[in-house]
């Protein structure tokens, strides 16, 4: 992974671009605390070499974020008022768990290739294990509904 990539997903990891808004946000949020990377597809995915797999590993990250998304705007249509603020909320603080538990995961590569792409890898696992939730939320949310929207 090139080093500006990497440096963009450690300061991801810091508090940027995928991590909770500012305290100076508004209380009722316009729109869905979607999730967010600084990464560009400019690597290849190859799995012949390590550059190759880390552009494999943003695609994987930028692929699961989609997913994550939509079930994001789901879920947020589906609240109004205060509970758009507390998702809001729960959103933010998930996104700086997420950041923070995969630099701490992918620490013990420190110093090595692999551990820009061990970092990505956990975000996107992380992703998908934060979809179970809110599929849970939404299941929650929808149970009394004769046709609730489509979850993705």
């Amino acid at each position: 992974m090139s080093v500006l990539v990497w440096l963009a997903a450690l300061t991801a990891a810091a508090g940027a671009s995928g991590a909770p808004r500012d305290s100076a946000t508004p209380k009722t949020a316009p729109t869905p605390p979607l999730a967010t990377e600084p990464l560009s597809t400019a690597l290849p995915c190859n799995q012949r070499t390590q550059l190759g797999l880390d552009g494999c590993a943003d695609r994987k990250l930028l692929a699961a974020d989609k997913l994550l998304n939509a079930d994001i705007v789901v879920v947020w249509h589906l609240l109004g008022g205060s509970a758009r603020n507390d998702f809001v909320s729960a959103q933010d603080a998930w996104l700086k768990y997420r950041n923070a538990d995969c630099k701490s995961q992918s620490d013990v590569y420190q110093g090595g290739t692999a551990q820009p792409m061990q970092y990505l890898l956990c975000l996107a696992e992380d992703d998908a294990s934060r979809r179970l939730d809110l599929k849970g939320f939404y299941d929650l949310l929808t149970q009394d509904m004769s046709f609730p929207p489509k979850f993705p």
